[in-house]
């Protein structure tokens, strides 16, 4: 059963008519494979994080598909100095871009499609919004599964997508395209997700490596920030969603016709084909 979703019982008139048209081009872009190649234009452009997030929950409407959880990105020092940010932000996993391996998709319905290996947890239990910040075993306590799992990113700003800016991302979804989750396990407690390295491999060839740590200091963190950043806003988790915790090694493309396995030891592999 999919979660229920509660901005989906938001009134409609709550999304300014202003931010209802940025989402309309970005939907355009996206579903024409058409990129605006200098973002949104300035009068469209949201100017902080709040209004990205309300273009980001127009977007999410206009695909039509029922949000199954999260994406977090933006999860290491290096990319928040690159955009000019002091913490994470996440965009929304849709029913339609949930995959199980091995998956296969068609890069030819993609402006660009960057893979990004990261480990994702299931929810057993609501993370409900309450005045008191949660902490990483609160957190830790509400998942049942974990999954190695593929995100594949692509913007509706092209290859000018890094340069975008993270408001203008956010609102782009933060870049979400595809979630391609392996095998979830329940014995995930008994690994050190931090330390946990995680390989890359195309056709066979390992292309980029990394660790857990990578991703704000341990998957469970930026799980973490994002309970507490969803309650901030009113929203809270919802048992049964999914969240992706964000990229542990470099970025990848993949070709049409090349496979990708992503090894993450005990936890498992997952794997995706692109479609020649």
């Amino acid at each position: 059963m999919n979660p229920e979703d509660p901005e989906r019982g938001q009134d409609k008139d709550a999304i300014s008519d202003h931010a209802r048209m940025a989402a309309e081009l970005l939907f355009q872009a996206r579903r024409s494979c058409r990129p605006l190649d200098d973002g949104l234009p300035e009068q469209l452009r949201p100017a902080t994080l709040e209004e990205g997030y309300e273009v980001q929950a127009a977007l999410v409407r206009a695909w039509g598909s029922t949000p199954r959880g999260y994406k977090i990105g933006c999860t290491s020092e290096l990319a928040q100095r690159a955009l000019g940010v002091s913490q994470p932000f996440a965009g929304r996993v849709l029913e339609t871009g949930l995959l199980e391996s091995p998956a296969v998709f068609a890069p030819a319905d993609y402006i660009f499609h960057l893979l990004e290996p990261e480990f994702a947890f299931r929810l057993r239990d609501p993370l409900p919004p309450r005045p008191k910040p949660y902490d990483r075993d609160e957190v830790a306590a509400a998942v049942d599964l974990a999954y190695p799992a593929i995100e594949v990113v692509t913007s509706s700003y092209g290859a000018a997508w890094s340069e975008a800016g993270a408001v203008q991302l956010i609102a782009d979804n933060a870049a979400h395209a595809l979630l391609v989750l392996g095998r979830g396990s329940a014995g995930w407690r008994d690994l050190d997700l931090a330390a946990q390295r995680v390989e890359l491999r195309i056709d066979g060839e390992v292309v980029t490596d990394g660790q857990g740590a990578n991703a704000l200091g341990h998957p469970l963190a930026a799980l973490t920030w994002l309970a507490n950043d969803r309650a901030r806003r009113g929203r809270g988790l919802l048992a049964g969603e999914i969240v992706t915790a964000g990229v542990v090694t470099g970025l990848r493309d993949l070709q049409p016709g090349q496979t990708a396995l992503a090894d993450f030891g005990p936890l498992g592999e997952v794997e995706l084909r692109a479609a020649a």
